[in-house]
C-alpha cells in the first residue's frame, strides 16, 4: 500500500529553517479553473515572490503510475518528461504536482501548483495535508474560478467554501458569498472536505469571471480574478505582496475584453436574426443589472499608535 511519505519529495537543505508558512496557496488545473484563476493565482505568486521549488508529489511508485490515466484526451502533458541522448536517458522528470517557498518579509509563504487527479484522490489529499503540516501550515487557500455572464469591468464576485466552523467568522471580514451547490465534485471542493476530516482551516475562494455563448473571444487569464482573490489573500494572511503591476493589467485587460466583447455584440446583431438579436438584448439587461461588490480593505493601524490614542482619549475623559 503507496503512502504519503511514499510519493512526498521535501528537499531537506532547501526547507526554511523554520519550516513554517502558516499559509499555503495551492492551485490546479482542474475543471473549475476557468479564466485560468486556479493555477494562474499559484503561477503568479510563485513569480512575484520569487518562490524556490522545494518539492513535489511523486505520480509514479515503483513502476506504478498513480494519479492519471495517460490515455485520458488532453493529458498528455501529465505524462513524466526524459530526456534521451544518444540512447542513453540522461534525465528523467515526474514534476507536476510541485511545492515552492517563499520568505516575504520574514512569513513564510507555501505554494503549490499541481493537476487535478484522476483517480487516487484519497491519497493524494492526503500527501498534500502531509506536506502541509510538515511546512508548518496553518490555512489552505484554494483559487478557483467558474464563468458566469458578468460585467469585464466590474469586481469579481467571490463564494467561498470552507472547512471548519470557526472559520465563518473571519471571512466575514473579506466580503465574500458562499456557494451554494450540488453535484459532480472538483479537486479543490474535495480538500476542503477533506480538511474537515483532518481538522485544518481551508478556504476555497472561487472568483465569478466572464463567460459569454456564442464563443466571444475574452476566454484567457482572467487577470481581475487573480488580483481580486490575491487582495483577500493579502488582508487574511498578512503578507505584504505588491500587486501594483496586476492591477495595471487589471486595466489593460479590461479595454481589450470591453471592445472584444462591443465587436462580438455588434456582429451577432447584424446578422439580422430577431432571435439572435433578443438573446443579445437580454445578455445586455443583465449585465447592467449586476450589482457590484466592493471589497475595501482594511487599514492596518500601528498597535502603538493605537495606545498612544486610547491614553489620549482616557486623559480627555478624566478631565
Amino acid at each position: 500500500m503507496v503512502t504519503p511519505d511514499d510519493i512526498l519529495i521535501l528537499e531537506k537543505e532547501l526547507l526554511p529553517n523554520k519550516h513554517e508558512s502558516h499559509y499555503m496557496v495551492a492551485g490546479f488545473h482542474q475543471w473549475s479553473n476557468t479564466g485560468d484563476i486556479s493555477s494562474g493565482t499559484a503561477k503568479y505568486l510563485i513569480q512575484a515572490t520569487h518562490a524556490q521549488k522545494i518539492g513535489h508529489i511523486r505520480h509514479v511508485h515503483e513502476g506504478k503510475n498513480l494519479f492519471y490515466v495517460y490515455q485520458f484526451p488532453g493529458a498528455v502533458h501529465l505524462r513524466p518528461l526524459i530526456k534521451v541522448v544518444d540512447g542513453r536517458i540522461e534525465d528523467y522528470q515526474e514534476g507536476t504536482n510541485e511545492f515552492y517557498y517563499a520568505d516575504v518579509d520574514n512569513k513564510g509563504l507555501a505554494i503549490f501548483i499541481g493537476n487535478e487527479p484522476h483517480t487516487d484522490e484519497d491519497l493524494y489529499m492526503g500527501t498534500l495535508f502531509h506536506a502541509a503540516r510538515k511546512l508548518g501550515v496553518k490555512r489552505i487557500v484554494l483559487p478557483a474560478g467558474v464563468g458566469d455572464t458578468v460585467p469585464v469591468d466590474k469586481e469579481r464576485l467571490i463564494r467561498c467554501s470552507y472547512s471548519l466552523p470557526q472559520m465563518r467568522e473571519d471571512l466575514e471580514s473579506y466580503t465574500v458569498g458562499y456557494s451554494t451547490y450540488e453535484g459532480p465534485t472538483t479537486i479543490c471542493m474535495s480538500i476542503v472536505n477533506h480538511g474537515t476530516k483532518e481538522n485544518m482551516e481551508v478556504v476555497r475562494m472561487v472568483a465569478i469571471t466572464p463567460s459569454f455563448p456564442f464563443n466571444i473571444p475574452i476566454v484567457e487569464q482572467d487577470v481581475r480574478g487573480v488580483y481580486d482573490i490575491l487582495r483577500r489573500f493579502k488582508h487574511m494572511s498578512r503578507i505584504k505582496l505588491n500587486l501594483s503591476e496586476l492591477e495595471s493589467e487589471v486595466h489593460k485587460q479590461t479595454l481589450l475584453w470591453e471592445s472584444r466583447l462591443k465587436q462580438a455584440f455588434d456582429a451577432l446583431r447584424s446578422s439580422l436574426d430577431p432571435q439572435t438579436d433578443a438573446y443579445v438584448g437580454s445578455l445586455e439587461q443583465k449585465l447592467a443589472e449586476f450589482r457590484e461588490i466592493h471589497f475595501e480593505e482594511p487599514v492596518e493601524v500601528d498597535p502603538h499608535l493605537v495606545k498612544v490614542i486610547d491614553e489620549i482619549i482616557r486623559k480627555q475623559e478624566k478631565q
